[in-house]
């Protein structure tokens, strides 16, 4: 509801361009979505390809669309945020997040993907929807080497966007020494399964 009245309040400050919503709902009720009349587009899945997809042909067509992209092979690729003007932003994160004091100030958070999708399928969990039950992973060295630049310039703060960072016990491991080897001083969240860290305290 909140991103429908933002493309109201858009059409009515005069932007006439196509509006393509993804996402969770999206997914899951993309006819209900363009039944609104406020949406060109639904990107279902991973809107990695959808958008690009999208973002190449609109021009060339017309209507209601809906751009499913769950059948296909998912790659990871991080965005380059470098193209960002002012990039890093500060995201405003709740402090409590890198369990520091409450009084303490937002911190300037950079985003990290090293891989998509997830083996498991929860229930309570888009990610299926999204995936299709795919994962696929990209080197965890050139994930390092993203941190170790953002570090570099001065960014402390890392939250690692897969769906599951915890997949692959061998895979955090390297992932984990590579940071301390390289001494890169940084806090860094992620997504996981609680199990796996209970059995690996």
């Amino acid at each position: 509801p909140y991103w429908l009245s933002f493309v109201a309040r858009l059409r009515d400050a005069g932007f006439d361009g196509r509006v393509a919503f993804g996402g969770t709902y999206a997914s899951r009720f993309p006819a209900h979505v363009l039944r609104t009349g406020l949406v060109d587009a639904v990107l279902v899945g991973n809107s990695v390809h959808a958008m690009l997809e999208y973002s190449i042909e609109s021009g060339e067509r017309g209507g209601e669309q809906v751009l499913d992209s769950r059948s296909r092979a998912v790659g990871v690729a991080s965005p380059d945020f470098d193209l960002l003007q002012g990039w890093p932003h500060d995201y405003g994160v709740d402090p409590l997040l890198f369990l520091h004091p409450a009084d303490a100030a937002p911190r300037t958070v950079a985003p990290v993907l090293t891989a998509h999708g997830c083996p498991f399928s929860c229930s309570f969990c888009p990610t299926p929807l999204f995936f299709d039950d795919q994962y696929s992973s990209g080197d965890v060295v050139q994930a390092v080497d993203r941190i170790e630049a953002h570090a570099n310039s001065g960014v402390s703060a890392f939250s690692i966007w897969d769906d599951t960072f915890t997949v692959s016990p061998k895979r955090v491991e390297e992932f984990c020494r590579t940071i301390i080897e390289r001494g890169i001083e940084a806090t860094w969240w992620c997504f996981g399964r609680s199990e796996w860290v209970a059995r690996r305290p």
